[in-house]
């Protein structure tokens, strides 16, 4: 297996073709709570696979047919209600999922963002942007066990060399190889018990690119949703065959969902128009905006508190869904867009189309060339993801109901016996009954 070639490439792909197709609809314009659960009786060699299918929405999964999936859910523990971190974006929620931690502690508050000493983030996913907690590969190999990280979260440092034995190399999400990616698990599991990584962590990208730009409900989706349900039962007929199958668990989770859109905020447009200002860095449904003068927060709030298309909040006093912190990586405001509105900073257009975000109305109809996004509050019945766990120290049968993000590292550390990471702001899932 080779190195990690990059930190961001499938994110920023995805970005850079999202806003190019909202350039040219610009041009055209101007003119429940989880519960603990009792340890899983002793295994001889407990493995754990964990498949994160990015922008998997349970509201997706229930428009096509997904006989693994069903498969998974009739056999195993299931949640249609998985919620995300605020914003309900890729890499705080990939990393939310990794390490057990709300962005408060890990730091990661979007997938742009702007850190005072370190400069502009940008959908990486090196761990030297943490401010605390571990990825749950890092609390494995810490505490003696073997972890493969494949295409996830955290895998190596630009500081500290590699963080986990074993990693696989980067693709971009244009042009997807999840197909390659299953069939490097299924190697893995092809390996003796006792040389085998106790934990495989992998990312695939899933439904997210073709709903974003087909839509939900449109060919290329379904066809997304196929392939990712198809690859699930390959793992999972893999793992039934194993001589030590019943030791083996595994879990398909996401880390948002999807909601339509069509309406594109004009947000430097709109600051310009109330006397505000101050740099915008968008995260699709959210937006931060960090002030020339961070004491004029409040008045600039109260500026913005009469668009029917966002609400508007000041660092200090955020939505009650976040669990963002105080650290000034979050900006002084943060803004929340309504769907079918989103938000999409002019620092990432092309440089002959700027000027207009500086005249014309304060939104624009992109005309369908951005059929779908994230980043809502994470109650929205369209950000919820799946979460699906089967195998070893799961009751078949359980509807966990509304979990969280954070839940999903700590029941990993109790499949595998070890303790979870420090600190730790999530409570294992309650995956089976005595």
């Amino acid at each position: 297996m080779g190195l990690v070639s990059g930190t961001c490439g499938r994110e920023q792909g995805a970005t850079t073709k999202r806003i190019g197709y909202l350039v040219l609809a610009l041009l055209a314009a101007t003119g429940s709570s989880a519960t603990a659960e009792p340890a899983p009786a002793d295994t001889g060699h407990p493995t754990v696979v964990l498949m994160l299918f990015d922008g998997f929405a349970a509201t997706t999964r229930a428009l096509y047919a997904t006989p693994e999936l069903d498969r998974l859910r009739s056999e195993g523990a299931w949640s249609h209600q998985l919620a995300a971190a605020f914003p309900t974006v890729s890499l705080v929620n990939g990393i939310t999922v990794s390490t057990g931690c709300w962005p408060q502690r890990h730091g990661i508050v979007g997938n742009r963002f702007i850190d005072p000493q370190r400069g502009m983030y940008d959908h990486s996913r090196d761990p030297d942007w943490l401010f605390s907690c571990e990825h749950i590969h890092q609390v494995v190999e810490r505490q003696g066990l073997r972890a493969a990280a494949l295409g996830w979260y955290g895998s190596r440092s630009a500081t500290r060399d590699r963080q986990v034995g074993r990693e696989d190399v980067e693709y971009d999400c244009t042009d997807p190889r999840d197909l390659e990616r299953s069939a490097e698990i299924l190697k893995l599991l092809e390996e003796p018990a006792s040389d085998r990584p106790d934990l495989i962590v992998a990312y695939f990208c899933g439904p997210d690119e073709p709903q974003h730009f087909e839509g939900i409900d449109s060919d290329a989706t379904r066809d997304a949703v196929a392939e990712a349900d198809r690859i699930v039962g390959r793992i999972r007929r893999r793992i039934a065959s194993l001589p030590d199958a019943r030791d083996v668990t595994l879990m398909v989770v996401t880390d948002h969902g999807m909601t339509p859109v069509s309406r594109l905020i004009n947000l430097t447009r709109i600051l310009r128009r109330v006397g505000v200002s101050g740099r915008v860095v968008s995260n699709d449904g959210t937006a931060y905006v960090y002030l020339e003068d961070p004491g004029r927060a409040p008045t600039a709030r109260r500026l913005l508190g009469g668009y029917a298309e966002f609400d508007a909040f000041t660092r200090d006093q955020p939505p009650e869904f976040a669990h963002l912190g105080d650290s000034q990586r979050v900006g002084d405001l943060v803004l929340v867009a309504r769907p079918p509105s989103f938000f999409a900073d002019p620092a990432l257009w092309p440089w002959y189309t700027r000027w207009l975000a500086w005249i014309g109305p304060d939104s624009y109809d992109v005309g369908g060339r951005l059929r779908a996004d994230h980043g809502y509050p994470p109650d929205h019945p369209d950000m919820y993801g799946i979460f699906y766990a089967w195998g070893a120290g799961v009751t078949p049968g359980i509807n966990l109901g509304r979990i969280e993000a954070i839940d999903i590292h700590p029941t990993i550390a109790r499949l595998l016996h070890v303790s979870p990471g420090k600190p730790i702001d999530g409570t294992p899932l309650g995956l089976s009954v005595q």
